[in-house]
């Protein structure tokens, strides 16, 4: 077993393993059960199990594909693999934005939580579900602490040199625009909110009703946004959501 990294033209290290099945022209079925760190393995409904740990995330996978085997039958196609399958959703802290349904000049994202880490990361991306050195692009990331807040484009194993706004914004040594927030308090416990508009050129955003508005001119174009996460927050049971699309065209 192996896997190939693109970015770095080269394959892993093998894994080598006892073969199970050890002839050939007979019925061959594998099932392959993916955790928080492995695959887990199972080759004709074996005892024993093969786990083969994630040298890249799982969600980076597009496609599946078998060799050398003759009248092959995935998921929904075979009965007994049928029974196994169940729906996926996504949890709350991530949103799939729609292909025909993109965003674009007014698309308007809201953000509701309640604090459970000292840092609050929310992610536009494309290619990804989290922010990856290889996998992907992060077209925008806002990360807000307690008392600060910096943004930033990534790409090509890189963070995009931005253009910040020089009244409100200062450039960090590693590309991205650094700034004060005017959120009065942002302890662990307490509530989350936060609108991001996206105009023709830029995001616009403000902390509190009446604050600055601050903004951060598009790196990448806001249609490629495929996903947007949140990190930091776990539902407010006032809402029966932590990401909210708005005003999508």
């Amino acid at each position: 077993m192996n896997s190939y990294i693109h970015n770095e033209g080269k394959w892993g290290e093998n894994e080598t393993y006892l073969n199970p099945i050890g002839l050939t022209g007979i019925y061959f079925s594998i099932r392959i059960n993916v955790t928080e760190n492995y695959f887990n393995i199972t080759i004709n409904q074996a005892a024993a199990k093969i786990l083969y740990k994630h040298r890249l995330p799982v969600w980076a996978t597009e496609w599946i594909m078998a060799r050398d085997i003759d009248q092959i039958q995935f998921g929904e196609e075979n009965e007994k693999c049928k029974r196994l399958l169940s729906s996926f959703k996504y949890p709350l802290n991530i949103i799939h934005v729609p292909d025909n349904n993109y965003l674009r000049d007014g698309s308007l994202i809201f953000i509701e939580g309640i604090i459970i880490n000292k840092t609050i990361s929310i992610s536009f991306l494309h290619q990804a579900l989290e922010w990856h050195e290889f996998i992907g692009q992060t077209i925008f990331q806002l990360n807000i602490t307690k008392e600060n807040a910096t943004v930033g484009s990534y790409s090509n194993k890189q963070w995009l040199p931005p253009n910040c706004d020089k009244i409100s914004q200062n450039k960090t040594f590693d590309n991205k625009c650094w700034h004060k927030h005017e959120f009065p308090n942002l302890n662990e416990g307490e509530e989350f909110n936060l609108n991001i508009l996206v105009r023709t050129a830029k995001y616009i955003w403000r902390y509190k009703i009446g604050g600055n508005w601050y903004f951060y001119e598009h790196q990448m174009p806001a249609q490629d946004v495929q996903y947007i996460t949140v990190r930091g927050l776990k539902q407010n049971p006032k809402y029966n959501y932590i990401i909210k699309l708005d005003k999508l065209y």
